[in-house]
């Protein structure tokens, strides 16, 4: 990390890395499945480039920040801490309205401002009455995060943390509705399904 530190004001953090798309060995070393949760994204032949971006490493000195946000195309995450101890804050999807978000209407994605850590609720009023859940994740555990929950993250040590995206019985049919609609807006934009992932993953899903 301090080779590629340019400045104490330019932090490095490898936010949202996938580098099992360009190096799928590196899959041999981790595992893509949580004993504890259903995933049916297809593993192997065509789904395999696609099953591969949805397994991300976070890596940076203690003090990063994950800002405040739900998860794209309302997936499940789970985030497991390999090195290091991380702070989430999160937030159920009632909450969504208070928490003052940006929403991304393509693919169902939020963000916001407002920092749990230190709340100005002078700036972000509303947020005063959301329920905040907070836990520390040690080096060895994982937090799982239904879709559309809210979280906030903090290395408090310096950290890594392998992140996955993943579907199931529970929001199968949600994602593959917001799937469509993205690639749909991508269509009326002369794009096509030319962005992050092909449209036709969705109906590769088992019902």
């Amino acid at each position: 990390l301090r080779a590629v530190q340019t400045s104490p004001q330019h932090v490095f953090y490898a936010n949202g890395w996938t580098p099992f798309t360009e190096h799928y060995r590196l899959l041999g070393d981790v595992s893509d499945k949580l004993y504890c949760v259903q995933d049916v994204i297809p593993r192997g032949g065509n789904g395999q480039e696609f099953n591969n971006m949805l397994t991300k490493v976070f890596l940076g000195p203690a003090g990063t920040v994950s800002r405040l946000h739900h998860d794209t195309y309302a997936t499940h995450v789970w985030l497991s801490q390999i090195r290091g101890r991380k702070q989430f804050i999160c937030y159920p999807p009632t909450d969504s309205d208070m928490l003052h978000c940006t929403v991304d209407h393509e693919c169902d994605g939020r963000t916001s401002l407002f920092d749990p850590s230190c709340p100005d609720f002078v700036k972000f009023p509303d947020a005063a009455r959301a329920s905040p859940y907070t836990v520390i994740v040690e080096e060895g555990e994982t937090v799982v995060l239904p879709a559309r929950w809210w979280h906030w993250a903090k290395s408090l040590t310096p950290s890594m943390t392998l992140m996955r995206n993943f579907v199931n019985e529970v929001n199968l049919q949600e994602y593959a509705r917001i799937r469509q609609h993205a690639c749909e807006v991508r269509a009326q934009r002369g794009r096509g399904s030319s962005g992050v992932v092909a449209g036709g993953q969705a109906s590769s899903l088992p019902a």
